[in-house]
């Protein structure tokens, strides 16, 4: 069940949600852009499949003209498009939607369902009354557009005009300037005034209120209206009656007294479309109390619960979500956690960590650790990070920072994670001990612990008992080796040990910062720590997958203070400033630098998995018989080695015509640890990558193919036989293999 951004969204957490359900409707499909709609009908779906509004035409594109004329145009829009973003695109081209509304993070496809009024109301009404102004289609929104740049503001009513609005008690009417001959006024551009209401809409989202959109044909009964009313407009045409729509925000903690005056005032309607109450709007509303009612599964939240409920859904956070942006999805942001909470959703996946989220939210709530804590009640997203060992390099390290600081008291260096996702940057901070260890306030003298996990998997998959156990290893340790602190490369380690431990580790970003220079980027965990940087976004952990969507990877030319983020933006990490110059990370040939964004290889390695696929065609045809000898398993092992071996002959031909990627490949064999660093990225990336596409064409053309016996056209017409193929695909690229073909490349050019 998901949230809007109605009133009867925020009084859904005073009712046992139990004597509700009869007036909902069970199951079903929804298709959700950003749940910012004001006509509660979200709120009637218990239990259904979220399908997520497409927020861009199948060629990429936000929307494509479909007819023109002198003065109005039509275009097919991607639904889940907001306004601003529809806005800001047509403007280039002197369009403007002929209706839209006043808050810019709606959705085309919302607006249009819910039929409802806006900017342009005046001329245009509702959506759709005897006129549709847009329609929604199979294959997009129809959207009726304006062609004028500017428009003629007038004090009087008057029967040309396109709008008519009321701002702080002022209301203004605007005349298409084509008709300027006939009227007379200020000239005011279109884009002006619309960014002057869409200023004066996100005054309705604020700290601590709740906002609010009626409708009357009386707009005398606003005088008794509990809140304040901040914008608003007529409408007069394409409209069963002449309206008043005001749009406002009210005290939350006064939200009894808005359903009191909507009781008194049967008038006045919450929404601005055409709708009357639904059966559930009507129980809310005769029905509605103050309090929040905390169900017994998360009481042991209560404080973040609470929190919870102050979402109005504004929607603001998701234009910062990682998972939104992942999985295009709602139901996983920010916004859709803390919709589902108050809900009594009782399964929850881990969270990225992101506190921009946080930043960006009116109403100041604390999103980051609501996220952090949800896992507790439920996990339906059990996080797992790979660890690997210290290079025999850091290891020596090690011996030779014993030997020098012999008198110094010893700290443990958890090395965790980071031999694997930032090996260059733990030999760093073990050089920078080496090299400037009298000159820190700490201690130089450390013992690596590698190999085991700080318990920040389990943290954020909600098995905190778990995690506590892995954090007690730590201090057995600590305690064993008679240290005195616990040093972290990481800031997700360093959070969990300081949560579970009863003590403060130390973070090796703070130990080297006097001795950097540079900006740097530090995102999510770092910043729960405290720590902030000139860049913040969030890196997504290890995760290169996240509810069915591939987290998508960037480069970056930044310092960083977090091995995932090193890892997931290819980029230094802060401690790899100090690693010694004949093994440096970057190296350059003839003067330049040599660098390839790991998108670029990633690419080339799907690519040629999937025409090595094609090749195979035929010969995985003639093995579908196994598939009846030997079952699905058995098929997966003969036909992977089939696809692999044309996979190294089309890899190698792919890396071996560019130039420039011989010239990076080049650099990467002349280091072991950035070697393994780049093959353990491309695995983890091509494993996450979407394969469905490709798994569609082989499918077909297996079908299609001569080697295949026509009584084994239905296995690979079964759903059963394309999972197969997935995992074939997700084999293809071992780390072995991979590393193989690109030290041949490399030696060969």
């Amino acid at each position: 069940m998901l949230l809007d951004a109605s009133i009867f969204s925020r009084a859904i957490t005073s009712f046992d949600l139990s004597s509700l359900k009869k007036f909902m409707v069970e199951g079903g499909e929804v298709i959700v852009g950003r749940g910012t709609s004001l006509d509660g009908s979200l709120l009637r779906n218990l239990n259904p499949k979220y399908l997520s509004a497409m927020n861009r035409l199948e060629d990429g594109s936000m929307f494509s003209i479909l007819e023109k004329g002198d003065i109005y145009a039509k275009a097919r829009v991607a639904p889940g498009a907001t306004f601003e973003e529809l806005f800001n695109s047509l403007a280039k081209e002197g369009y403007y939607p002929a209706l839209f509304p006043l808050y810019p993070k709606g959705t085309v496809g919302g607006f249009i369902v819910t039929n409802g009024s806006g900017f342009g109301s005046y001329k245009f009404g509702f959506v759709k009354y005897k006129k549709a102004v847009h329609e929604n289609g199979e294959k997009g929104s129809i959207v009726t557009l304006v062609k004028y740049d500017e428009v003629i503001e007038v004090s009087q009513e008057e029967k040309l005009s396109w709008s008519s609005l009321i701002i702080d008690g002022t209301k203004r009417y605007f005349v298409p300037s084509i008709y300027s001959s006939l009227v007379g006024g200020k000239s005011i551009s279109v884009k002006e005034l619309v960014n002057e209401v869409f200023r004066a809409s996100y005054r309705l989202v604020k700290k601590d209120y709740v906002p609010i959109c009626l409708r009357t044909t009386d707009p005398s009964f606003f005088n008794g209206f509990p809140g304040e009313l901040v914008i608003g407009y007529e409408i007069n045409f394409n409209s069963p009656a002449k309206y008043t729509v005001m749009c406002g925000s009210v005290k939350a903690d006064e939200l009894e007294e808005v359903f009191n005056f909507l009781r008194k005032n049967p008038g006045v309607i919450p929404f601005p479309n055409l709708r009357d109450y639904d059966d559930l709007q009507k129980q809310i509303l005769s029905k509605y109390k103050r309090r929040v009612k905390i169900p017994k599964h998360a009481e042991f939240i209560r404080d973040e619960y609470i929190d919870a409920t102050r979402c109005v859904n504004c929607s603001l956070c998701l234009d910062s979500c990682l998972a939104y942006k992942t999985t295009k999805n709602v139901f996983y942001s920010a916004m859709g956690k803390l919709n589902r909470l108050v809900t009594e959703e009782t399964a929850f996946e881990a969270c990225f960590g992101c506190k921009e989220c946080e930043d960006v939210c009116p109403e100041g709530i604390k999103i980051s650790k609501i996220t952090e804590v949800l896992p507790r009640i439920g996990s339906n997203l059990k996080v797992s990070i790979s660890l690997e060992n210290s290079s025999l390099r850091a290891k020596e390290l090690e011996k030779q920072l014993e030997d020098k600081f012999r008198s110094y008291p010893r700290f443990l260096l958890f090395v965790g994670c980071s031999a694997k996702y930032d090996p260059v940057g733990l030999e760093g901070f073990l050089k920078f001990l080496m090299d400037n260890g009298d000159k820190i306030p700490t201690s130089p003298r450390v013992k690596l612990i590698d190999g085991m996990c700080c318990g920040f998997d389990k943290y954020i998959s909600g098995d905190v008992e778990g995690a506590r156990r892995d954090v007690q290893r730590i201090l057995e340790l600590k305690k064993a080796n008679g240290a005195e602190g616990v040093y972290f490369l990481c800031p997700e380690g360093l959070y969990v040990y300081n949560a579970l431990s009863g003590e403060k580790g130390y973070f090796a970003f703070e130990v080297i910062k006097p001795f950097i220079d540079e900006p740097i980027h530090a995102g999510c965990w770092a910043r729960k720590l405290g720590v902030e940087g000139q860049d913040k976004e969030c890196a997504g952990l290890s995760l290169t997958s996240y509810m069915g969507g591939q987290v998508y990877m960037r480069q970056k030319n930044i310092l960083t203070v977090c091995p995932f983020s090193t890892w997931k933006f290819g980029t230094r990490s802060v401690y790899s400033k100090f690693y010694s110059a004949e093994a440096s990370k970057l190296k350059a040939i003839a003067g330049e630098t040599v660098t390839l964004p790991d998108t670029v290889m990633v690419e080339i390695i799907v690519n040629a998995i999937r025409d090595a696929s094609l090749r195979s065609v035929d010969e995985i045809a003639s093995k579908v018989d196994l598939w009846k000898v030997g079952g699905r398993n058995y098929f997966v092992l003969i036909v992977i080695p089939i696809v692999r071996k044309e996979f190294t002959s089309v890899l190698r031909a792919k890396l071996s015509e560019d130039a420039n990627v011989v010239k990076f490949l080049k650099v990467v064999v002349e280091d072991q640890i950035l070697l393994n660093e780049k093959v353990s990225k491309y695995v983890d990336a091509v494993r996450s990558y979407d394969v469905e596409p490709i798994v569609r064409e082989i499918v077909q053309r297996v079908s299609n193919s001569r080697n295949l016996a026509f009584e084994n056209k239905d296995v690979v017409e079964s759903q059963s036989f394309s999972e197969a193929l997935r995992d074939v695909l997700k084999s293809i690229a071992t780390a072995s293999t991979l590393q193989t073909i690109i030290v041949e490349v490399a030696s060969a050019s």
